[in-house]
């Protein structure tokens, strides 16, 4: 799990909860966009892990209406569904 802080165009803070879920190799590009149409929470994305392209589920939250219960609701949600989908992609195995 990774927690960043990024900003809008406006300067607006958000929270990003990502988790690296499997790389990018042989993945099929059509069924990460299905995922995105019809994900109620996270959104799928790629992005370096170690130089490695990676699939990435992510979400982001404006900073100023999170408190902690919320950031540990975010954390627990895109953690289990992240390993639900890399379980999925490799077979049960892990990737990481």
């Amino acid at each position: 799990m990774f927690l960043s802080e990024i900003e809008d165009d406006d300067g607006r803070a958000f929270l990003r909860v990502s988790t690296a879920v499997a790389p990018t190799t042989g993945l099929d590009a059509r069924r990460a966009l299905a995922f995105n149409w019809e994900s109620h929470v996270g959104y799928l994305a790629i992005g370096d892990l170690d130089g490695v392209p990676y699939l990435q589920l992510c979400e982001n939250r404006p900073l100023e209406t999170l408190d902690a219960a919320e950031v540990q609701r975010l954390v627990m949600e895109i953690g289990g569904v992240g390993d639900r989908m890399e379980r999925v992609l490799s077979a049960n195995g892990d990737l990481l």
